[in-house]
């Protein structure tokens, strides 16, 4: 009987033995932040179709990722310019979520309004801002602060108006300044870290939506704002708008810290998605196109180098260290990829072919340990199976689109 017992325990052993992840590096970025105050530190949040969202945290600028822990809900994150392990996380509703432990473990606070654009003030420790808008019979642009990083809040109204803000950007330069933009083409500003606002909206056209918003890291009157007809510039904070030609519907623009007469910005014009400017956003020049396309939380600055870019994509985390000439995969550790399909052939055991959802099909040769993706060949996006047959210069594939 004792050795039936053992036998048992040894079969159950190996039923549950750990599953080790072997790749492909990567997943759907949902949410990347950058930590102002240590450029090699990133907090990357991955779409799951779990109710626990997984959160990946770099101190190496990418070389290697870790899981730390998992979020609820995503609408954009932030990292305290004072404190990295500090992160701030808006879900778009009426929470924001706010880790002390660099992503590990989280806590809610609850806003008197929905909110999805998020800040810190980069001057003071610990106030944190956000922004959205009531909504009752209408919505009312709103306006909350924390100054206790985020374990309690006060909102009030912008003004008693139409429409909902939809980002925000606190000035690095000039102290108590921030901007915010949204419907009917508004861009607000106050110089009272919120207290009280004052229209700013002059050549913009009311058709239009604010969609981003960045404030110069060396000309305090310098502002870009992105909406759906182009790109908004001022140089006197505001008081007045110019219009660029391109890009169109920018869903993000970020001005370099490193040196400010950069920036970078994700918008829709044509085949180019992502745009960067030389000359503090008076001209904007295609960048090359990141695969598959940003999200639309789009390309982020490095604080450390002025021709450094940051993008969260469909298939992980993309990064420039040439402004936007070439882009590199920084995936390492990342395992939160939706695999559509997996094939094996009989005759090798060593070749290994899936499907990433949203992505394209990968190919291992060495059952794993490295993966190279396939040349994109479907008309119609995710498959659903992979046939392989033995052919005499390799394996051929025959892929199953969704739509037959």
């Amino acid at each position: 009987m004792l050795r039936a017992i053992m036998i048992l325990s040894a079969v159950v052993a190996t039923v549950v033995a750990a599953w080790v992840p072997i790749g492909p590096d990567g997943g759907n970025v949902m949410a990347l932040a950058i930590a102002p105050s240590q450029p090699t530190t990133l907090v990357s949040v991955l779409y799951s179709n779990d109710t626990v969202l997984p959160v990946y945290r770099t101190t190496d600028a990418g070389a290697a990722w870790q899981r730390v822990g998992g979020v609820s809900r995503i609408a954009a994150v932030v990292i305290d310019p004072f404190d990295p392990m500090t992160l701030y996380c808006s879900d778009g509703g009426s929470s924001v979520q706010r880790s002390t432990d660099g992503g590990a473990t989280w806590q809610d606070g609850f806003l008197p309004f929905s909110a999805s654009a998020i800040g810190c003030d980069p001057f003071v420790s610990g106030r944190v801002y956000i922004a959205g808008a009531y909504y009752d019979s209408i919505g009312i642009p709103a306006f909350g602060v924390s100054t206790d990083h985020g374990a309690t809040w006060d909102g009030w109204p912008v003004v008693q108006d139409t429409g909902s803000i939809m980002t925000l950007d606190a000035s690095p330069v000039d102290s108590g300044v921030i901007y915010v933009g949204g419907e009917y083409g508004s861009v607000y500003r106050s110089t009272d870290c919120g207290l009280t606002w004052e229209l700013r909206s002059s050549g913009l056209s009311y058709d239009d939506i604010v969609l981003s918003i960045s404030a110069s890291h060396g000309d305090p009157g310098v502002v870009c704002a992105g909406g759906i007809y182009g790109m908004y510039r001022t140089t006197d904070a505001g008081t007045n708008w110019t219009l660029a030609s391109t890009p169109r519907f920018v869903m993000s623009v970020d001005f370099s810290p490193a040196e400010p007469n950069k920036g970078y910005a994700y918008g829709y014009d044509t085949a180019n998605v992502c745009f960067s400017t030389i000359d503090a956003g008076v001209t904007w020049q295609p960048m090359a196109p990141v695969s598959p396309s940003a999200r639309f939380g789009g390309l982020i600055a490095d604080p450390g180098l002025g021709d450094g870019t940051w993008c969260p994509t469909a298939a992980g985390v993309m990064r420039s260290t040439d402004r936007g000439g070439h882009w590199n995969s920084v995936n390492a550790g990342i395992y939160s990829a939706d695999i559509s399909t997996i094939s094996v052939p009989r005759w090798d055991r060593e070749h290994v072919y899936l499907e990433v959802a949203g992505v394209g099909v990968y190919k291992s040769l060495d059952a794993g340990q490295t993966w190279e993706k396939c040349a994109d060949f479907l008309s119609c996006g995710n498959i659903c199976g992979i046939g392989l047959a033995e052919g005499e210069d390799g394996d051929l594939l025959y892929a199953l689109e969704g739509a037959g």
